[in-house]
């Protein structure tokens, strides 16, 4: 009989933890359960002189192959930054001027690979599975797109 018991109180404790999040295979921003890592980007787009271009349109790319994320803009001294991307595996930044002429000239589109940089990371204290990536200072150098690359486009 004692056996049947323990068997049951057994069996309603793991109910009621299950109930109460207290598992092991998922869970979303708890310090108990799964580890979680948060990215984030920030830097300056600047043209093959070094001037600063504003307006640029910057991408996040992730490795999930989501984009779920609004785009972001330079500001006028070149520079960004992107919102904190929570469990997001960011891979890389794709640089795309969408303004034409406007801000210095018409410049061709470029894709950073931030796995090939080394991040700051900010790991959490003791018995958090938490750890913080930043990419800082990413420099992206934008080339002025050629007459032929105009030429090419118009034509299609």
């Amino acid at each position: 009989m004692k056996g049947k018991l323990r068997t049951i109180k057994h069996r309603l404790s793991v109910a009621a933890m299950s109930l109460f999040g207290f598992t092991s295979t998922c869970c979303f921003y708890t310090a108990y359960g799964c580890p979680t890592i948060d990215f984030q980007a920030d830097g300056r787009i600047t043209d093959e002189e070094g001037y600063p271009i504003e307006g640029i349109e910057i991408n996040a790319k992730f490795l999930d192959d989501t984009n779920e994320y609004p785009a972001i803009y330079s500001d006028e001294d070149g520079r960004f930054s992107t919102e904190i991307f929570k469990d997001k595996y960011l891979i890389s930044l794709i640089a795309t001027d969408i303004d034409g002429e406007k801000n210095g000239g018409e410049f061709e589109t470029k894709e950073i690979d931030l796995t090939k940089m080394t991040p700051e990371i900010r790991e959490s204290k003791k018995d958090e599975w938490y750890s913080f990536r930043i990419y800082r200072d990413v420099k992206i150098q934008l080339a002025k797109k050629s007459s032929n690359e105009e030429e090419v486009t118009e034509n299609e």
